[in-house]
């Protein structure tokens, strides 16, 4: 799951975590598509991963304060998905 809350969080922030999650994964297939029509993704990549992929870089530079790590993650992740 990208998303795993506390078990002590309200049900009505779980409801909204869960569309928040929902509204990504469609946004994404739609332009997972769109890139895999115009042949700029490869073959095989799915929304799950990159946005598991995104969140990684998140997590990873999140105490870091240094923008530019995050920014030189994220390009190697496209570089990497790009045919």
């Amino acid at each position: 799951m990208l998303l795993a809350p506390l078990p002590s969080t309200p049900r009505h922030i779980l409801r909204s975590l869960k569309w928040v999650v929902r509204a990504m994964q469609q946004a994404g297939a739609v332009l997972l598509e769109r890139a895999r029509a115009a042949g700029e993704v490869r073959p095989g990549s799915s929304v799950a991963e990159v946005l598991r992929l995104v969140y990684g870089i998140g997590l990873a530079n999140d105490h870091a304060g240094d923008l530019d790590d995050a920014e030189k993650m994220f390009d190697i992740v496209i570089a990497g998905i790009a045919t």
